[in-house]
């Protein structure tokens, strides 16, 4: 798998199957390890760089904020514990959210997860108990993915919508949002 072994050289113009031009691989026993690939939420070492790259809940940090707050630029947050999580405020930072199917909920704060100046991707995750909208994204470009935010009881301050986009540009894919009661 991925991009070979050193220790297995061919000669010759072509790769031939199950061969590859390089000796980058960290594990050819393993389809999910390539120095090509991507991290996963899988405790793997997905990309070959000699290191797990994702930051996880509850493993790493039991408090998905504080997880929020820890991963760095472009990384990758997983989320094992499917919660409820408290509101979540992603400033000024762009990384991938894989909730694993979690919960947020915002147990009656105007916003359950808030996004401001982000071009994060958000996946896998319910936002739910907010009293103006579950989903607020200001300014930047994020992507939603299999996202969704319902049961959000309109009571102050309502603008009777699950997501509010300000000056934004975002991507969604599979998400279902539903209206405030």
């Amino acid at each position: 798998y991925g991009a070979g072994d050193v220790a297995r050289p061919h000669g010759g113009c072509d790769v031939p199957p199950q061969h590859t031009w390089n000796g980058l691989d960290c594990d050819d026993t393993d389809p999910r390890r390539t120095p090509f690939g991507a991290e996963q939420c899988d405790g793997v070492d997905s990309d070959c760089n000699g290191t797990i790259d994702e930051v996880r809940v509850p493993d790493d940090f039991p408090v998905l904020q504080d997880a929020v707050d820890a991963v760095a630029e472009g990384g990758l947050l997983c989320v094992f514990d499917p919660g409820p999580h408290a509101p979540v405020v992603i400033d000024g930072k762009s990384f991938t959210l894989s909730g694993g199917l979690a919960t947020i909920d915002a147990a009656g704060a105007p916003v359950g997860l808030a996004l401001v100046d982000s071009s994060a991707i958000v996946r896998d995750l319910t936002v739910t108990g907010a009293t103006a909208h579950g989903i607020e994204v200001t300014r930047g470009a994020p992507t939603f993915e299999f996202v969704n935010s319902f049961a959000n009881p309109c009571t102050t301050q309502c603008e009777g919508v699950s997501m509010v986009l300000r000056d934004a540009d975002t991507t969604l894919f599979g998400v279902q949002l539903g209206a405030g009661s």
